[in-house]
């Protein structure tokens, strides 16, 4: 066992924030916070991402699942355990 098939990650470095409320006008331009995405992206491997689990206040909360070169399909298989494991997607409240 020296490798793994899939490592997980944040998608963002910060909390999301309610649909239709901008806490802050630059967040597009806030470079630091998509330094988990380069993680894969920069590296051409494939990621999937996906809700798992809620903040305190109900919104959902992001992981990214990056695997191996080429193995795009184990990925989205990964999420389906995850999805199996803890739930499947279910709307915030609004």
């Amino acid at each position: 066992m020296g490798s793994l098939d899939e490592t997980l990650a944040p998608i963002w470095r910060r909390r999301c924030f309610r649909g239709g409320v901008i806490e802050n006008e630059n967040v597009g331009a806030d470079s630091a916070s998509s330094a988990w995405a380069a993680i894969a992206t920069l590296n051409g491997l494939p990621a999937t991402t996906m809700p798992n689990g809620r903040s305190e206040s109900g919104l959902p909360i992001g992981v990214q699942i990056v695997g191996g070169y080429l193995e795009d399909r184990s990925t989205i298989a990964f999420a389906g355990l995850i999805e199996r494991e803890f739930g499947g997607f279910t709307p915030p409240p609004i």
